[in-house]
């Protein structure tokens, strides 16, 4: 009995050491925001996206060319990182979507893909392998604007049913609720996704009351607005050939004060010249 109880406790001690070295290990994988972590290739699949375009279009297809050497190919996933100065390669991906493998009469086999971000971006590759494995690969591009008019142009401050509100009007007071942040947002043709753009990549104004100090400034590189002092102004942006208006009212409270608007300001319509003071911040 005695020899049967030390046999029972060695194996316990046994597994319990394996299991220890097990979560000792360091995790390998990549991370992704889809698929959580995606392990790395044991069995050399390869990819390689190297003749991918080193600048392209924003809210364009672009076509990226692509080489399995031969593999089979069941799914194939694109994602973005920033890739500005000082972004890490470990930082999170800000859009990824499952693309369609397609292949040419001659050029072999490509995906297209729509960048939703301006500058420097990471695109990273991701194919699932019809035999179990994963290969990717990662490039560098630069994203730029000009291919595509954008059909909209506005200044959010918030979500409504998982997209982008329209930010008509912002009330602030000189307390509690200074500050709002504006995020300039373009809508194109056949894209269901709104890009929401940094502000340093718009062009921003403030429209004061004619002969009157405006009572509000903003950050042009967070697109962020800061109540001065009572009244109303209209902060005005502008991107691509489109601008878009959002009215400020500061009042001594958010909660209270008549219902007022900033039509003498900026009407919805193209303004009168010498209708309004413009203070150029951007």
């Amino acid at each position: 009995m005695k020899a049967i109880t030390v046999v029972v406790r060695t194996l316990f001690i046994t597994a319990l050491a394996a299991q220890t070295v097990m979560l000792a290990r360091p995790a390998l994988g990549y991370p992704s925001s889809s698929a959580g972590m995606i392990m790395p290739n044991d069995d050399a699949a390869k990819l390689d996206c190297s003749s991918a375009p080193k600048i392209m279009d924003l809210a364009v297809a672009n076509r990226v060319p692509l080489d399995f050497s031969g593999q089979s190919v069941k799914l194939v996933r694109a994602e973005w990182q920033d890739a500005e100065p000082g972004d890490p390669e470990s930082a999170p991906s800000h859009d990824d979507e499952t693309v369609e493998l397609q292949t040419g009469p001659s050029d072999g086999q490509f995906v297209k893909i729509i960048p939703t971000r301006l500058g420097n971006q990471r695109l990273r590759i991701l194919a699932f392998l019809t035999n179990g494995s994963v290969a990717d690969c990662r490039v560098v591009v630069l994203v730029k604007a000009g291919a595509k008019i954008p059909d909209t142009f506005f200044l959010s401050d918030g979500y409504a049913g998982g997209r982008p509100r329209h930010a008509q009007l912002v009330v602030l007071d000189l307390k509690q609720f200074s500050k709002m942040a504006l995020q300039p947002v373009a809508t194109y043709a056949d894209l269901e996704k709104a890009i929401e753009l940094r502000a340093g990549e718009v062009s921003f104004q403030i429209l004061a009351v004619p002969g009157e100090k405006s009572p509000i400034k903003i950050d042009s590189s967070t697109g962020t607005v800061e109540a001065i002092s009572l009244g109303r102004a209209v902060v005005e942006a502008s991107f691509e050939g489109h601008s878009a208006k959002t009215c400020v009212i500061v009042r001594e409270s958010v909660a209270a004060g008549r219902p007022q608007n900033c039509g003498d300001i900026a009407p919805e319509t193209t303004p009168v010249p010498g209708r309004f003071k413009p203070i150029k911040e951007h």
